[in-house]
């Protein structure tokens, strides 16, 4: 009797994440834990829905198949028991949702990849990472061969055209500033960020709001779920200003659903 043994030249594959740490997968992962809502909605649009095994409460995308993966806890408070019981071979975080005492303890788990991203080159070399981490090299590349062509649309005729500030929370007021993921996609689609000079997600006073007086005021559906109500109570605050309210996932989420954000810009 003959016996044949196929390598596969893929493994073990060395990847080093947004944290400088070297993730090392010695086999293709079977078993993937996320902890990051737009990047488990990746994983189901690079085909590799079925080896998640593990997802937080916040990720609710694609909701027709996602239910079906069971929850280990939240961003900041993810079961490590829970985790650990099922196995993983894979965990996947990101440096803005998850706690570094968390990821530190998972490690000891399985290799973690954790994401950090403030623009979209960083969000498109995140998809081919994912691409190699998922073995789905082909569909990453076409997910950001979709995003690159909706760029190079957008460069001559971005939806939007004037000054915005974008408001994450209600009380306190706070806003995304220049080195946010959401600032990338608010030029993207024409918006000029009046916060552009400030890190992070800083807190602002109302007073500080009518002086900027902004073109535009984006209510975010996410974190902070801003409605009617606050639409109604701004527009007497800022009379001048456009309010609008958006989908968050369309400002915010990093992975596949650039493509269905981008496509709404135009």
């Amino acid at each position: 009797m003959m016996y044949f043994f196929y390598m596969n030249h893929n493994y073990p594959l060395h990847i080093t994440d947004a944290t400088g740490s070297e993730v090392i997968l010695r086999k293709k992962p079977l078993r993937i834990i996320s902890l990051v809502p737009s990047l488990t909605e990746l994983i189901f649009d690079l085909g590799a829905g079925a080896t998640l095994v593990g997802r937080t409460r916040y990720c609710i995308h694609p909701g027709d198949k996602v239910n079906a993966v069971p929850v280990i806890g939240g961003t900041k408070k993810p079961r490590i028991d829970r985790i650990r019981s099922l196995n993983p071979d894979l965990i996947i975080a990101a440096k803005e949702e998850n706690r570094r005492e968390d990821v530190e303890l998972l490690r000891t788990i399985c290799p973690v990849y954790t994401c950090d991203i403030q623009n979209l080159d960083q969000a498109i070399e995140m998809i081919r990472d994912m691409g190699r981490l998922c073995d789905a090299k082909g569909q990453a590349s076409v997910i950001i061969q979709q995003i690159e062509e909706r760029l190079e649309r957008l460069k001559t005729s971005p939806p939007f055209s004037g000054s915005a500030v974008y408001l994450i929370w209600e009380n306190p007021l706070m806003a995304a500033g220049g080195d946010t993921f959401i600032h990338a996609m608010m030029e993207r689609a024409g918006f000029s960020n009046l916060l552009a000079g400030e890190k992070r997600y800083p807190v602002i006073q109302m007073e500080t709001l009518q002086r900027l007086a902004p073109r535009y005021l984006l209510l975010s559906s996410e974190p902070y779920p801003f409605g009617q109500k606050e639409k109604q109570a701004y527009a007497q605050s800022l009379p001048d200003a456009k309010i609008l309210l958006v989908d968050g996932t369309l400002f915010s989420w990093y992975g596949s659903r650039i493509v269905k954000a981008l496509l709404s810009f135009t």
